[in-house]
């Protein structure tokens, strides 16, 4: 992954997707750190965008609908469970961790990595990793 690629982390999100991230070498922000608390999708969109970030949120539909509306963007990662109650720090981690390493072998530039975490009925875990366009053409 290129050096100048950095996250924005949704306040949605753990805050420890930003010492995962510095831990490999890269630089992440947690919106609730960047004075974003409580800001409407589009601005936390605006500064991600502006100041080069991918974000990293779970907030799908907004941020889908948003990111269409751009014409070039760094990118955005998606982390979806079918379970709301699955999304605990750990699952977090995990997925990011996923969504770090499709980043690693392209730049999202103007597209999406979608992280897709699905539970069997024996509770194991199964990861599915699309990446697709997601800008204004």
């Amino acid at each position: 992954m290129p050096d100048h690629i950095a996250f924005l982390i949704d306040e949605n999100l753990t805050p420890e997707l930003v010492e995962m991230t510095h831990a490999r070498g890269f630089n992440a922000f947690h919106a609730t750190r960047v004075g974003l608390r409580g800001r409407k999708d589009h601005q936390i969109a605006s500064y991600a965008i502006s100041n080069n970030l991918i974000l990293v949120t779970n907030d799908l539909s907004d941020f889908r609908r948003i990111y269409r509306q751009r014409r070039i963007h760094p990118g955005i990662v998606f982390l979806a469970v079918v379970h709301s109650d699955l999304m605990d720090r750990f699952v977090q981690r995990y997925m990011f961790e996923v969504a770090l390493e499709s980043a690693a072998e392209d730049e999202p530039i103007n597209e999406a990595i979608h992280v897709q975490l699905d539970e069997d009925a024996d509770g194991d875990w199964a990861i599915t990793v699309s990446r697709y366009a997601i800008a204004r053409s």
